[in-house]
């Protein structure tokens, strides 16, 4: 099973985190994560094991540019993945 995770907030958040990869690897053997987080905290999510691909954007920068080129490449990417149940935490 893929999740895609989407935590692009502050550093802390990002951490915070990572425990509950744990708890799921634990309880899905075989759960592989891609994460889109933001970019000055990209190397956090890669420590790891079920961190399978790092997605680093700039939503500070792009926030002026949303429905750029670049941007919109982005996100075909992402809808290309395979990923196909939302989960949001409230």
């Amino acid at each position: 099973m893929r999740v895609l995770i989407v935590k692009t907030s502050s550093m802390g958040d990002v951490l915070h985190t990572l425990p509950a990869l744990t708890d799921a690897q634990q309880a899905i053997p075989g759960i592989q994560f891609d994460w889109v987080v933001e970019e000055g905290f990209a190397q956090i999510p890669s420590w790891h094991s079920a961190v399978d691909r790092v997605i680093p954007v700039a939503i500070r920068r792009w926030r002026k540019a949303w429905f750029s080129a670049p941007i919109q490449s982005g996100t075909h990417s992402l809808s290309s993945g395979g990923m196909r149940i939302p989960i949001r935490r409230l």
